[in-house]
């Protein structure tokens, strides 16, 4: 945000983890502070899935 950079992505494993639940809300108190809106389909769920390799 300080370079400029309007569309933040937040990343996340799983939407139950209370860590994730913590930086969720840093994310938006940032984006906020910024004067930004979240922007749902910046905030991707990844999963690391070995199976889908095979």
């Amino acid at each position: 945000m300080q370079q400029g950079c309007r569309k933040i992505a937040f990343l996340m494993l799983s939407k139950e983890l209370s860590i994730t639940k913590e930086r969720y809300r840093g994310y938006l108190d940032a984006l906020q502070a910024a004067g930004l809106s979240p922007t749902p389909s910046l905030q991707v769920t990844c999963a690391h899935d070995e199976e889908k390799k095979h």
